[in-house]
């Protein structure tokens, strides 16, 4: 059986647009899982979660998949962006406020500070990553905690379906 994407898409390079697929790495002749064994006597070894701070037995249903954007802060992928492949940039900037973060992706939309028009941007660099996303099914959004606390941009793309 011939491996499948889990993604695909167009790559775009000025006049040449080219097929792309990204594959997980398989072994061609079956699938192999690794296991963590116990050299001395042979047998698997049992993983268990602990809380890092209280010490205690996580359960399965308890656990959630999330990356660190601070010391001690996490952003939690629920099971939904989970089947989601996602790019993520961070920085430490200027930060938007609240009431912009809904307005960046808008065309021609320049956030109204000083910094931002010294630039002279057009205005149209997130309006066409959002519809680059959505075109492919996808979604992108941004956040920010505010002003002086720099921002998260993320890009979204489904997996592909295993038909």
């Amino acid at each position: 059986m011939a491996p499948r994407p889990a993604w695909k898409g167009y790559l775009k390079l000025s006049l040449v647009s080219c097929a792309v697929a990204m594959y997980t790495a398989t072994s061609t002749s079956s699938r192999i899982r690794l296991h963590i064994i116990n050299r001395e006597t042979g047998n698997r070894i049992r993983n268990q979660a602990i809380d890092a701070e209280t010490g205690e037995v996580v359960e399965n249903e308890s656990k959630v998949k999330g990356y660190e954007v601070d010391d001690g802060r996490y952003v939690l992928l629920e099971e939904e962006e989970d089947r989601r492949l996602a790019v993520r940039v961070l920085d430490n900037g200027v930060g938007i406020s609240p009431s912009e973060l809904k307005r960046v992706f808008r065309r021609f939309y320049r956030v109204p500070t000083p910094a931002a028009r010294s630039r002279g941007s057009s205005g149209l660099g997130l309006f066409i990553v959002r519809s680059v996303a959505r075109r492919h099914g996808g979604k992108a959004y941004a956040f920010s905690e505010g002003t002086g606390r720099g921002s998260t941009f993320t890009i979204q793309l489904p997996r592909a379906s295993k038909s």
